[in-house]
């Protein structure tokens, strides 16, 4: 049986591990919300900016609100940072999407947030269209004709002297071009399906004369 190690025991042995071990550790402890390991390394290792900005992406995105705390005081940490992975979200866009207020306040705190990246999302028939932290929360909508939420955060957020109000606006424009394109390719697509059926009536008869079976699709 191991003997229980002391907190500075334990500091000790995590101070003699290689930077890359430490790393892991790391990634390990804010992966599994154990904020407590994570100040733990953070006293002893100053981890590289890499790490600190993919932690507190997940941080946001799942809302671990105490590991996000520890992580937003480290002025290394980039709370910008667009994860090109995932359509180049921001730890804000997370937040907000899954309607994380907490973790949003805790955003608003830092003094070079940026509000106003937009990022580009793709429909199901393929269309792009352009998605900021407002459009996720109040949708294709003109300052003027939002109404006053009931979250804090939300007024918050809708309050933020940061927020480019006529990024948005020029947003909403391009949104009519969207859904333009958009009702195109979803009028194409349909004229493709009633296509492929009156194809298939015509078809269906001449393969059961033949004695052939229906056809199967494989997935």
């Amino acid at each position: 049986m191991s003997a229980v190690l002391s907190s500075d025991e334990i500091l000790e042995q995590i101070t003699a591990l290689p930077y890359s071990e430490k790393a892991k550790l790391f990634h390990e402890a804010s992966s599994n919300n154990r904020p407590d390991v994570v100040a733990k390394i953070m006293s002893v290792e100053d981890i590289k900016p890499g790490s600190l900005r993919a932690s507190f992406y997940r941080a946001a995105t799942h809302n671990r609100i105490e590991i996000g705390k520890l992580l937003i005081a480290k002025l290394e940490t980039d709370v910008n940072w667009e994860n090109e992975d995932n359509y180049g979200m921001t730890p804000l866009i997370r937040a907000t999407t899954n309607k994380y207020g907490e973790f949003v306040q805790l955003l608003l705190t830092r003094e070079d947030l940026n509000p106003n990246i937009v990022i580009q999302l793709k429909d199901h028939l393929g269309v792009l269209y352009p998605n900021t932290v407002l459009t996720t929360v109040f949708g294709y909508n003109s300052r003027a004709v939002i109404p006053l939420p009931n979250e804090q955060w939300k007024k918050d957020l809708l309050n933020d002297p940061r927020v480019d109000w006529d990024i948005h606006e020029q947003l909403i424009e391009q949104m009519v071009s969207v859904r333009k394109e958009q009702a195109v390719q979803s009028m194409a697509l349909k004229q493709w399906s009633d296509e492929q059926d009156a194809l298939e009536a015509k078809v269906a008869p001449v393969r059961a004369a033949l004695g052939l079976p229906e056809p199967v699709d494989f997935v």
